[in-house]
């Protein structure tokens, strides 16, 4: 079953839970997507639709940050109460040891020895982590093993 298909069941489950702040997040992670789609002028398939729930993950876990550092408690609870049911909709997270095994094997395959070949090394390993990991912290694995 599609990403897509799973929120809309699971929107529907949330309706008839009254689960308000899960039915928040995920009507907010609908309207995401349709204006994703809407923009780029064709339907979202599943990479790209968890490349946008990071995004939207991401987004919560700053605003929770500016909340926290702005003290207001309240406002940053209901982020993190967001961020956590966004998460619920991504796959399984990577561990350290398993993105670097995955670098080290696209390293090893496109013969990169420098930070100039980081390109090549980041096209083959993005579809591996998508949704599993973060990018940025990829990226900079990445960059300390050519470095």
């Amino acid at each position: 079953m599609s990403i897509k298909a799973t929120l809309t069941e699971e929107l529907k489950a949330a309706m008839k839970a009254r689960a308000t702040i899960r039915l928040a997040t995920i009507r907010a992670l609908q309207t995401a997507i349709k204006e994703a789609e809407i923009s780029a002028q064709k339907e979202l398939e599943d990479p790209q639709v968890l490349d946008l729930i990071q995004k939207q993950l991401k987004q919560r876990q700053d605003s929770e940050a500016l909340y926290e550092q702005n003290d207001r408690p309240d406002l940053a609870l209901r982020e993190r109460q967001e961020a956590e049911e966004l998460q619920s909709f991504l796959p399984q997270a990577m561990s350290q040891d398993e993105i670097d095994a995955v670098i080290e094997a696209a390293i090893a395959e496109t013969g990169a020895s420098s930070i100039k070949d980081m390109g090549k090394v980041i096209a083959l390993i993005k579809p591996q982590v998508a949704g599993r990991a973060d990018n940025a912290a990829v990226a900079q694995a990445i960059k300390q093993r050519l470095g």
